[in-house]
């Protein structure tokens, strides 16, 4: 409680705070596509193109990927913003430098194993949404000719995502709804980031990261290792496709690999699970509250998404 006997985080502020991340980057994302369309229109004739071609000429741009990229987390910055300003969620209070180093060493694991184990995995559901003719399309990543734009990129698409999307989901909206028991809290983190992502390609990688990043960050009672696991993530993804574009696991190596890793996965999650009871909360509170008020961010989510498939 603050001084003012109020709960600095509760199931209103998280729900609040989940739609305003799907509404606000979506409103901007339209401003700028329509911005952009703008420009096309404009230039199209000296360009000797139509309005489409010039416009499927920019969004194949790097400026128009990073500028993408920036939206969301400027959106995110703004909200965790208003919550710092308004609902006296202080960043500092979201980001706790004290707390036991192993949780560190758990996530370094988890890391492993989400990446090689997890990713492989997740082709399967690729699989069975191609069996009902479904291929979504997956994340533009802008090309990589120079240093310049890889660094650019890791700051743009692994550093601030790291920051600004885990203050936001495992910083205030976990911590507001762990009263509703921390298993139904962690599945709920999971399911919301990967609606969030609207993303049908990545969805079951996605899920699984959001649960163990929430588990990871409620048992550590910090949002600093799942910064990390969340900047390794997205690092390593740039890193093989800036430095080895057809590299690709194959034959014997990659089995044991992928068996390492979600064995990996499998023990870190038992252990936080089942022998680490760290900032463990029983239900005191159900869901209908946070579910209200995000109710309307998860519908626009499940739309997208399922747009997403088309």
């Amino acid at each position: 409680m603050d001084n003012n006997s109020q709960p600095l985080y509760n199931s209103k502020k998280s729900g609040i705070a989940f739609t305003m991340s799907a509404i606000i980057p979506v409103m901007l994302s339209f401003i700028f596509a329509l911005t952009v369309q703008i420009i096309a229109a404009s230039n199209s004739v000296a360009r000797g193109l139509s309005v489409t071609e010039l416009y499927n000429e920019y969004i194949s741009k790097n400026w128009f990927i990073y500028a993408s990229f920036l939206i969301s987390q400027f959106s995110f910055f703004l909200i965790i913003l208003y919550f710092h300003k308004y609902q006296n969620i202080k960043i500092q209070k979201i980001v706790k430098v004290k707390f036991n180093s192993k949780y560190i060493f758990i996530g370094l694991i988890m890391s492993f194993g989400l990446l090689f184990g997890l990713s492989y995995a997740n082709e399967y559901f690729l699989k069975f949404l191609k069996i009902f003719g479904l291929e979504p399309a997956g994340t533009s990543i802008p090309s990589m000719n120079t240093v310049y734009d890889f660094i650019l990129s890791l700051i743009i698409i692994a550093c601030m995502p790291a920051i600004f999307e885990e203050l936001l989901f495992r910083g205030i909206i976990i911590n507001g709804i762990k009263k509703i028991g921390t298993a139904q809290a962690v599945l709920s983190c999971g399911i919301l980031f990967a609606l969030f992502h609207q993303n049908p390609s990545q969805t079951v990688y996605q899920f699984i990261n959001g649960a163990l990043f929430a588990l990871l960050a409620i048992r550590s009672g910090s949002v600093i290792p799942t910064m990390m696991m969340h900047f390794i993530n997205n690092a390593y993804i740039l890193t093989i496709y800036y430095l080895f574009p057809e590299f690709e696991l194959i034959g014997s190596i990659k089995i044991i690999i992928i068996v390492l890793a979600l064995l990996a996965i499998i023990s870190t999650t038992i252990y936080l699970i089942f022998f680490d009871k760290n900032n463990a909360k029983k239900k005191t509170e159900d869901a209908k509250t946070f579910f209200k008020y995000s109710a309307f961010g998860i519908l626009l989510c499940s739309f997208l998404w399922i747009a997403g498939l088309i």
